[in-house]
C-alpha cells in the first residue's frame, strides 16, 4: 500500500471520527433539558446550533464520500499497475521456462548420444583388459619356457663338454697308437725290406701284403674316428647356436610383455587418478544440490505454513467484525436521521451489495489461486527436471579409457571428453566449474520461481487486506490489529528466511560460488557483489 492510499485512509477516519463526535454532540444536546423560564431562548440556541451541526454532518459526510471515491480511484490504479508488472513478470518467467525446456531437451539428446561413446568405450576397457590378461599369461608362460630351455641347455652343454673330453682323449690315444703303428711300420718296412733283399719268397710276400692290409685297416678305423669326432663337434656347436638364438627370442618377447605390463598398469594408474578426481568433483556437486534442495525446503514449509489458510481465517474474521459494526451504527444513528438519509430498502441494498463484493472477491481469489497453482505446477516440473539431471549426473560415473594409440599419441582428460553433457552447446569444452554453474544456475531459476509465487500469495494477501480494509472503515482498531499482524508475521517469514540463507553461506565450503545466489537473494548491486567476492577470496 502506497503512503498516497495510508494518507486518504487517515484523512477518511478523522472524517468519520469527526461525524461521530458532531453526531453525540447533536444527542447530546437533544436529551440535554435546561428551567422554564429560559426555554424558548435555549430551544432557539439548541435548534440553531442543531442546525449548524446537521449542515457540518452533511459537509463531513460529502467530504467522506468524496475521499472514499479518491481512494477507491487509487486503488483501481494500483491494481492495474500491479497486474501489468505481473503480467509482464510472467511472461519473462514463461520464456525462461520455455528456455529451459529447450536447454534440457538439448541436454538429453547430448546424453544420450555421450552414453552409446561412454558404452563404446565401457567395450574397448574391456578388451584391452582380456588383452592384458592374455599377454601376461602368455609372458608367465614364455617365462617359463626360457627357465626350462636354459636349463636343458646348461645340462646339454655339461654332457657335450663331457663328451668333447672324451673324445679328445680318444683322438689323444689313436693319434699315439697311429704314430707308433707308424713307426712300427717303418721299422718292419725296413726289415722287411732287408729280409725281401735276402728272401724273396711267396712268403714272404703274403706277409708284406697282409701287412698292408693292416695297415689300411688302422688307417680307415682312424679316419671312422676323426669324422665321428668332428660330427659331434658340428652338432654340438649348432645345437649351442639355436639354444642361444632361442633365448634370445625369448628374452625379446619377456622384454615386450614386460613393458606392456608396465604401461597397462602406468594406464590404470592414470584411470584410478582420473575416477577419484570425477569422484570429487562429483561429491562437491551433490554437496551444492543438497544445499539448494534444503533451502527449498526451508521455503517450501515457510509458504505453506503462511498459505492460504490464513487469508481465508482473516477474511472471515475481518467480515464478521464489519457485519458487528454495521449493525452497532444502524443501532446507534438517530431513527429520523437514519429515514431521512437512508432509503426504505437500505438493509436489502446493502445486503446485496455484500454479496456482490462477497462474489467479486471470491472471482478475485479464484484467480489468485489457479494463477498461483499454474505457477506451482510449472514450479513442479522445473524441479522435477532439476532431479532428473541430478539422476544423470550420478549415473555418469566414468570407468573407462581411450585406446593405447590415442592415449600415446595424445594424453586427453576423460573429464574434459564429457563436460559438454550439461553444456547447450555441443562443441564448447566445458570446465567443472561450468557443470557446478548451471546446477546453480537451475538452482536459482527454482528459487526465483518460488520468490514470485511467494509474491503473488504476498500480493493476494495484500488485495483481501485492501477488500477488509474497505469493509471496516468504520472500525479502526479491528484495521490495525490485523494489519499489525500480517506485517509481524510478513517480518518473522523474512527474518527467518534470511538467518537461514546467512547460515548456509557461512556453513558452506564453497563460498566463492554461493556469492551470486546471496547477491540474488538480498538484492546486492555489482559493487556491494565484488565487495563480498573479494571479502570472500581473501
Amino acid at each position: 500500500m502506497t503512503d498516497t492510499q495510508q494518507a486518504a485512509i487517515q484523512r477518511a477516519l478523522d472524517a468519520e471520527k469527526q461525524v461521530h463526535r458532531l453526531e453525540r454532540e447533536v444527542q447530546s444536546l437533544r436529551t440535554r433539558k435546561t428551567p422554564g423560564r429560559s426555554k424558548d431562548i435555549d430551544s432557539y440556541g439548541n435548534d440553531r446550533n442543531e442546525f449548524q451541526l446537521s449542515e457540518q454532518v452533511k459537509d463531513l459526510t460529502y467530504q467522506l464520500s468524496a475521499k472514499t471515491m479518491e481512494l477507491q480511484r487509487l486503488k483501481e490504479t494500483s491494481n492495474a499497475r500491479l497486474l501489468a508488472e505481473y503480467e509482464d513478470k510472467l511472461k519473462k518467467m514463461r520464456d525462461i521456462f520455455a528456455q529451459a525446456t529447450r536447454n534440457l531437451d538439448g541436454y538429453r539428446a547430448t546424453i544420450a548420444t555421450k552414453e552409446t561413446e561412454l558404452a563404446q568405450t565401457n567395450e574397448l576397457y574391456k578388451e584391452t583388459k582380456q588383452s592384458e590378461e592374455r599377454l601376461k599369461a602368455q609372458a608367465e608362460e614364455r617365462e617359463r619356457d626360457y627357465e626350462k630351455l636354459k636349463t636343458e641347455g646348461s645340462s646339454r652343454k655339461a654332457v657335450d663338454i663331457s663328451q668333447i673330453k672324451r673324445l679328445e682323449v680318444k683322438v689323444r690315444q689313436l693319434t699315439t697308437q697311429l704314430s707308433q703303428v707308424q713307426a712300427d711300420y717303418e721299422n718292419y718296412k725296413k726289415r722287411a725290406h732287408q729280409l725281401l733283399q735276402q728272401n724273396s719268397d711267396a712268403k714272404d710276400q703274403g706277409k708284406y701284403t697282409e701287412l698292408e692290409h693292416q695297415l689300411n685297416q688302422m688307417k680307415l678305423e682312424r679316419a671312422i674316428v676323426f669324422v665321428d669326432l668332428c660330427v659331434g663337434v658340428s652338432e654340438q656347436a649348432m645345437e649351442r647356436t639355436e639354444n642361444e638364438r632361442q633365448a634370445r627370442l625369448v628374452e625379446q618377447d619377456l622384454r615386450q610383455a614386460l613393458e606392456r605390463i608396465r604401461y597397462l598398469e602406468d594406464l590404470e594408474i592414470k584411470q584410478i587418478s582420473l575416477q577419484r578426481s570425477l569422484e570429487e568433483k562429483n561429491r562437491n556437486i551433490k554437496e551444492i544440490e543438497k544445499q539448494i534442495s534444503q533451502e527449498r525446503e526451508v521455503h517450501e514449509q515457510s509458504a505453506r505454513t503462511h498459505g492460504l489458510t490464513w487469508c481465508k481465517t482473516a477474511l472471515q474474521s475481518i467480515r464478521t467484525a464489519h457485519e458487528e459494526n454495521l449493525q452497532l451504527r444502524y443501532d446507534s444513528l438517530p431513527q429520523n436521521k437514519f429515514r431521512e438519509h437512508t432509503p426504505k430498502q437500505e438493509p436489502s441494498r446493502v445486503q446485496e451489495q455484500d454479496k456482490e463484493n462477497d462474489t467479486e472477491r471470491d472471482d478475485e481469489r479464484a484467480g489468485w489461486e489457479a494463477t498461483i497453482e499454474r505457477l506451482e505446477e510449472d514450479n513442479k516440473r522445473l524441479r522435477e527436471a532439476l532431479e532428473n539431471k541430478e539422476k544423470e549426473m550420478e549415473v555418469k560415473q566414468v570407468v573407462s579409457e581411450v585406446a593405447p594409440e590415442a592415449i600415446e599419441s595424445n594424453e586427453i582428460d576423460l573429464y574434459a571428453s564429457m563436460s559438454h553433457l550439461l553444456s547447450p552447446f555441443v562443441g564448447r569444452q566445458e570446465e567443472p566449474v561450468d557443470m557446478t554453474k548451471q546446477v546453480r544456475r537451475l538452482g536459482d531459476m527454482l528459487q526465483e520461481s518460488e520468490e514470485k509465487v511467494n509474491a503473488l500469495r504476498a500480493q493476494e494477501k495484500a488485495s483481501l487486506m485492501q477488500a477488509g480494509c474497505e469493509l471496516v472503515l468504520e472500525s479502526k482498531e479491528v484495521f490495525c490489529n490485523r494489519r499489525l499482524d500480517s506485517f509481524d508475521k510478513r517480518q518473522n517469514m523474512n527474518a527467518e528466511y534470511l538467518k537461514n540463507v546467512l547460515l548456509k553461506f557461512l556453513q558452506s565450503e564453497n563460498k566463492v560460488f554461493m556469492v551470486p545466489v546471496l547477491a540474488k537473494l538480498l538484492y546486492l548491486n555489482q559493487d556491494e557483489t565484488d565487495e563480498l567476492q573479494k571479502a570472500v577470496i581473501t
